[in-house]
């Protein structure tokens, strides 16, 4: 699991606020980690159901890679905090439900217009739902960056 490597009493030497045990902490963080893995794991598993069955109808496959990551639980906590949550060890069930980017998965495209093909094979999925979007292909950002965020 992606994060193994945090034990409970690293976390709590650089956040000694914690307010549980050592186990509760540590249960707390193969939670966070079981739960985002998997989400990765199916996610990228149904991407490339979907680019293989386009590939079969269309002869073309509009996935050039795909790549994944779960955010740091240091990233996550500094973020939450960013987001003004208060006290986030002690409140991970709230950043879990206010912190969207725990897991990323950033597919590569071919073409721009493939980047809207794969997401519109995402929504047409029944156990998919679409919170929001931020197109920077259609308006990129003052630095030339383009990219489409879904989540």
């Amino acid at each position: 699991m992606a994060f193994r490597y945090y034990s409970a009493e690293v976390i709590r030497a650089k956040r000694p606020e914690y307010k549980g045990t050592d186990e509760e902490l540590q249960s707390a963080i193969d939670d966070i980690s079981l739960l985002y893995n998997s989400a990765l794991k199916e996610l990228n598993t149904k991407l490339d159901v979907l680019s293989d069955d386009f590939d079969k109808k269309h002869s073309y496959m509009p996935i050039h890679h795909v790549k994944k990551r779960l955010k740091s639980l240091e990233s996550i906590i500094d973020k939450a905090e960013r987001y003004g949550i208060e006290d986030p060890i002690n409140n991970l069930d709230q950043v879990r439900a206010e912190i969207l980017d725990i897991a990323g998965i950033r597919v590569i495209c071919n073409y721009v217009e493939d980047l809207y093909t794969v997401l519109n094979l995402l929504l047409e999925q029944s156990d998919i739902e679409l919170i929001k979007i931020k197109d920077y292909c259609k308006k990129p950002k003052d630095t030339g960056y383009r990219s489409l965020h879904v989540v």
